[in-house]
């Protein structure tokens, strides 16, 4: 949550500094970001009470359906989906967190060290 709010910062100050350029720095800069929001799954941020350790998330198909869902692995080597939830409005929403296992159904480990 610190990287992200860290990197909106960053963003926009460097977005204020090459407004203040004018018009050809504007078109020069390329793409506009939007700002950051935070991933929910269920109720809860992502990383709310599930402690990982430096989660890397990803949008993959994992259990071929068609539908992406959100995988975040971290630094333990614990890989964990959350199920992408079909909502009303334009949000996102993810449900909540599940171990990717094999077909057997040990769970996925990819160590880091």
């Amino acid at each position: 949550m610190l990287t992200t709010i860290a990197l909106g910062l960053l963003l926009s100050g460097a977005q204020d500094a090459a407004d203040s350029l004018g018009p050809a720095a504007a078109k020069a800069r390329g793409p506009r970001f939007a700002a950051p929001v935070m991933v929910r799954a269920g109720d809860a941020p992502l990383n709310g009470a599930d402690d990982l350790l430096y989660p890397s998330p990803v949008l993959f198909d994992v259990d071929g359906d068609g539908d992406t869902e959100l995988v975040v692995g971290d630094l333990w080597g614990n890989l964990f989906r959350y199920e992408r939830i079909a909502t009303d409005d334009a949000s996102v929403r993810f449900g909540p967190r599940e171990r990717v296992q094999y077909f057997d159904g040990a769970n996925v480990e990819l160590p880091n060290w």
